[in-house]
């Protein structure tokens, strides 16, 4: 009961109004352990909005139960408090930077209260992780793809601003009404300064099963598209087994990975790509993993402006970092789909050409005999044209039996899928 006390202390009081009355605490959404987010309402526009707040657990208080002012109850901890607080500013701006609808955008930036806040935009849905939660079963393989190909869309407009998340997981990651992926959550992202170094002043925050080596080690000078890569590896696995990520030390066992039957062989090798234990055998930029999404059959349903570089083309991309004067290991050989006729369906189209074909031989034989025969009958008007057109017509289509039935099997895949989806 006391900690329940504790954490009604830490957060504004329902109705605390900021900025000389512009918003109003409306409810409360989370806390982490740098700040506690709010559902806020724009009194002027009438328009909704989600509010973090900047607010260090264990290093921060309330200064009573009513007071929305908040200080430093150690003052040996007030300097870190200071940096933390500018960090946090930092992010907002990066934030307000970007823009991409699969990314949270950034309204507004104030200091109140003793700390600083920023007004984002308030996305109505669930994440990722809630879904899964709710559901208790894992997403159907190609909802998890596209939720992927999403990430990746607005994932790819930050790693252009050489900004890595360093925190992507199901839970970062929110569904709208519309089913629509967007990215938040965006506390532990590092920037690369212009000397090439990743900005930092404190240790890395990492959630476990989505780290990487070089992120759980702290090696801040080897992270880069490569981290957040892994992590998103790791979000795919979870959304398409409902299974927790293995850890660094379990990924080279062979049991480490545990899929169900309805997760396929591309999507398999593509998780185990983006997840391998070392960072220069992974995909090196976003470009690259959706390359190798552009070729899966399973990726087909996604539209081209989400699989590849909406407008531009892969080809537009630059790779944000080259790795040491190495080459990355080539990416895993997607498998081909088969074709949609069999060997032996195949073999009975020639067998049924060809004896077509003979049968025409054999009757156009017949017709001559029987124009030239001993009679010396020669009456052309006895030979029907109209059949020997229509038996060329016969073996046109026979000729072209195999594009045709090609093209009956996709549409029969197409609305299979249709009718699994839906």
């Amino acid at each position: 009961m006391q900690d329940n006390n504790q954490d009604f202390q830490a957060m504004l009081p329902i109705g605390t109004e900021l900025q000389m009355g512009k918003y109003r605490v409306e409810r409360y959404l989370s806390s982490g352990g740098f700040g506690n987010t709010y559902v806020v309402r724009n009194v002027a526009f009438n328009e909704v909005f989600a509010m973090k707040e900047f607010f260090m657990r264990g290093i921060n208080e309330r200064d009573n139960d009513h007071s929305t002012h908040i200080s430093v109850s150690n003052p040996s901890n007030s300097q870190q408090f200071e940096q933390q607080r500018e960090k946090f500013k930092k992010e907002a701006v990066r934030l307000r930077n970007l823009h991409n609808k699969h990314l949270v955008q950034v309204h507004d930036l104030f200091e109140e209260n003793g700390t600083a806040y920023y007004v984002m935009d308030y996305v109505e849905g669930e994440s990722v992780s809630d879904l899964l939660k709710r559901t208790g079963q894992p997403l159907p393989e190609r909802e998890g793809l596209r939720i992927l190909s999403e990430v990746l869309e607005g994932l790819d407009e930050v790693h252009r601003q050489k900004i890595w998340h360093l925190d992507l997981k199901p839970g970062n990651i929110m569904l709208d009404k519309q089913g629509s992926a967007i990215l938040i959550d965006f506390g532990a992202s590092k920037q690369l300064t212009t000397v090439g170094y990743a900005t930092a002043t404190v240790s890395m925050a990492y959630t476990r099963g989505y780290a990487p080596a070089e992120q759980i080690d702290q090696n801040i000078n080897s992270i880069g598209p490569w981290t957040d890569i892994y992590a998103l590896g790791a979000t795919l696995y979870k959304m398409v087994t409902h299974n927790d990520p293995p850890a660094i030390s379990e990924l080279e066992a062979k049991d480490a990975f545990r899929y169900p039957a309805s997760v396929g062989a591309n999507t398999r090798k593509l998780i185990q790509w983006m997840m391998n234990p070392g960072r220069q055998g992974r995909p090196q930029s976003i470009e690259a993993v959706r390359a190798f999404m552009a070729k899966m059959p399973e990726a087909r349903f996604l539209s081209p402006a989400t699989v590849l570089a909406g407008g531009g083309g892969m080809q537009n991309h630059t790779t944000l970092h080259k790795t040491g004067g190495t080459t990355p290991p080539p990416p895993p050989r997607y498998i081909k789909p088969k074709s949609g006729m069999s060997s032996g369906l195949k073999g009975c189209l020639i067998v049924g050409g060809i004896m077509a074909f003979l049968g025409v031989v054999a009757f156009a034989g017949l017709l001559f005999l029987v124009m030239y025969d001993d009679s010396g009958s020669n009456d052309y008007n006895s030979y029907d044209y109209n059949t020997y057109e229509d038996s060329n017509t016969y073996d046109q289509y026979g000729d072209d039996a195999e594009e045709v039935e090609e093209v009956a099997v996709d549409t029969a895949y197409a609305d299979s899928v249709a009718d699994w989806y839906y």
